[in-house]
């Protein structure tokens, strides 16, 4: 669902953050595996997850030791359910998709719940990790061949303005979309900005794989 239409996730992003505040690693991990069955993991992972981590943001000091202690507790458990989904997204036989996502939270998770939805939809995902080298992305490019590549920019746009020559040229080699990035930034290179509706916007991006792969 898209940010402006949000539906009611509050409530399930607070069942999965009462589990995480008691340190229940178990608790967190069947409760994540019934919001992903009755909700669907990439509305899991796009919606709830960065729901939950801002509201943690939010409510603690970010100069708190044991804020940041249960900030670690928080990202370890949810990228161990996120990555125990994904296992064996890079197989199959659907379009190719490299993805790289920022650093920090809940931006790198996005980009992965921007995977799995991707995923739900038959493409395969060759995931680079967090700020890939655009050297290491090209060279993916180069060698994989894939449908498309998603790049994730973080607040400090990384990637961006510094580097807009560098992600030009990828643009012409692969259909570029940019996780964080304004419409206009993006236009200037080439490339396609995701909308706030990641869900939505891997549909699109899934209808329109049917065209030709640039060379």
């Amino acid at each position: 669902m898209g940010r402006g239409v949000r539906r009611p996730w509050t409530a399930a992003a607070a069942a999965l953050r009462s589990t995480l505040e008691a340190y229940d690693a178990a608790a967190a991990r069947d409760v994540f595996d019934g919001l992903s069955h009755w909700h669907g993991i990439d509305v899991v992972a796009v919606e709830i997850l960065p729901l939950l981590l801002r509201r943690l943001a939010e409510e603690r000091p970010e100069t708190s030791r044991e804020h940041a202690a249960r900030c670690e507790f928080v990202r370890g458990v949810l990228e161990e359910c996120l990555f125990r989904v994904a296992r064996g997204w890079a197989e199959g036989d659907g379009p190719r998709a490299v993805l790289s996502a920022a650093s920090g939270l809940p931006r790198e998770f996005e980009a992965i719940g921007f995977g799995l939805a991707l995923r739900r939809r038959g493409w395969r995902i060759i995931y680079l990790g967090t700020e890939a080298p655009i050297e290491t992305l090209r060279l993916a490019i180069e060698q994989l061949r894939p449908r498309l590549a998603v790049v994730g920019l973080s607040e400090g746009d990384r990637y961006g303005h510094h580097d807009a020559t560098a992600l030009r040229r990828l643009a012409i080699r692969v259909r570029l979309a940019l996780l964080g990035a304004s419409a206009e930034f993006a236009a200037s290179i080439g490339a396609t900005a995701l909308g706030p509706d990641l869900i939505a916007e891997a549909r699109r991006i899934s209808v329109d794989a049917v065209e030709p792969l640039r060379h």
